[in-house]
């Protein structure tokens, strides 16, 4: 091969391996960041996901913290965890819902601590456009409290907010609620003068924060006496907790505050640090984004350890398409061998040929299969049978010492070629 096109093969082999690394690379970084899991999934990394609470947690001393991709009914038994079920869609409290509603109340009855924030969806409060408020950890109002907030049902508050934005403030046709709570929308100003609206404590009893920023128009309706406020704005519950069984259930109108947008500029600790509670293991839900662990049989070679097994398989297979293909050199003692075989095999016809087939009667029996095989042409052209014929009777009527069979045959062949020729 010449200098020219070995390297035309070098240039084409780099451009190969750097289009390979470079997918390999886009596919490493998608994968880090995680942007195409849902929103609020422990899996992204990005300002919609909730990957670092899901860190934050696991470096914390004592703690288990895992992800569940199974469904609910693979949960049952386990207790005295706290399971986040973030970015859970609104449909969940309504009775198409039921079902599920009765698995996570078996979960909490068993002993663990349920908390359920609902997504964001396409709405933003209002007051996303301000500066961002923070948490009151001391207890007390900080600017943009409710006490001065606008009331609920004032048309003029919703001067210049987008129809689009606005959540439902009831359920659609055939959708009962259950549990008692439905999800309803605040009337917010499109710029509040007063910063971002803030959602005060109604438990005083409970370690928390005084206020907690809103990020979205949600906020709970109908709640029973079963379920305790513990935040609220303009005289709505955005934040609710009920006793179930030896567990508890927490509803979170917004799942803003478990975001790594909100662990990076709007946190709130205490808060986090309440919905986990006394428990030492935390498991975040998957399988209600729609992402679920479907075992198949790479998974379960994984998980036995067979890959190497797996790899050695198909090396084998490939050295063995590989001698198939390419004919490699024999060595000398093989050809000889395999020409050993092959001049045994022409002996052992002409030994046949010998014991059944005299020598004279060898043209005879030649002429006698012409015959047989070219019965088309012998009718087509009775002067070629005669030539033949003619040939055979020459060669016969010879003395025998003056015989030559292979002659004749040679020219009865030729005959029969000059035949097929024309």
């Amino acid at each position: 091969m010449s200098g020219k096109g070995k390297f035309t093969i070098a240039a084409l082999l780099a451009v190969v391996l750097f289009t390979a690394f470079g997918l390999l690379q886009l596919f490493a970084l998608r994968f880090e960041q995680g942007d195409m899991f849902p929103p609020y999934s422990s899996l992204r990394s990005d300002p919609l996901g909730s990957k670092a609470l899901f860190k934050a947690l696991a470096a914390s001393t004592g703690l288990e913290v895992r992800r569940n991709f199974r469904d609910l009914d693979k949960l049952k038994g386990e207790k005295g965890q706290t399971i986040y079920w973030l970015g859970a869609d609104e449909a969940l409290l309504q009775s198409g819902s039921q079902r599920q509603l009765k698995d996570l109340e078996t979960l909490a009855g068993e002993g663990n601590r349920l908390v359920i924030a609902f997504g964001r969806g396409k709405e933003r409060a209002a007051a996303d456009q301000g500066e961002p408020e923070k948490c009151d950890d001391q207890g007390g109002p900080e600017k943009g409290d409710d006490q001065g907030g606008p009331e609920k049902g004032d048309d003029q508050d919703r001067k210049g907010v987008p129809a689009e934005e606005a959540v439902p403030t009831e359920a659609g046709p055939g959708s009962a609620v259950v549990w008692g709570v439905q999800l309803g929308s605040f009337d917010l100003p499109a710029a509040p003068a007063e910063g971002r609206p803030m959602a005060r404590l109604e438990a005083p009893a409970f370690e928390l924060p005084g206020t907690i920023p809103l990020h979205s128009r949600r906020h709970f309706q109908d709640g029973g006496e079963e379920w305790r406020p513990v935040y609220s704005y303009s005289g709505q519950a955005v934040v609710l907790e009920r006793a179930v069984g030896k567990g508890s259930i927490v509803l979170l109108a917004d799942s803003y505050l478990f975001s790594n947008e909100a662990m990076h500029s709007d946190r709130c600790p205490g808060l986090l640090a309440w919905l986990q509670g006394a428990s030492r293991s935390a498991l975040f839900d998957e399988s209600h984004l729609g992402v679920y662990d479907k075992p198949g049989i790479m998974t379960l070679i994984i998980k036995h350890r067979l890959v190497p097994f797996l790899l050695a398989l198909i090396a084998l297979a490939a050295l063995y398409l590989w001698k198939s293909a390419v004919p490699f050199h024999l060595a000398a003692g093989e050809l000889e061998r395999q020409e050993q075989e092959v001049r045994d095999n022409f002996s052992g016809l002409v030994n046949l040929l010998r014991r059944n087939i005299a020598a004279g009667e060898l043209l005879g029996t030649c002429f006698q299969q012409w015959l047989h095989s070219f019965s088309r042409e012998m009718r087509q052209s009775p002067e070629l049978a005669r030539q033949l014929e003619a040939a055979l009777a020459d060669e016969g009527a010879k003395p025998a010492g003056k015989r030559d069979p292979v002659a004749a045959y040679r020219k009865m062949a030729g005959l029969l070629s000059g035949f097929r020729a024309r």
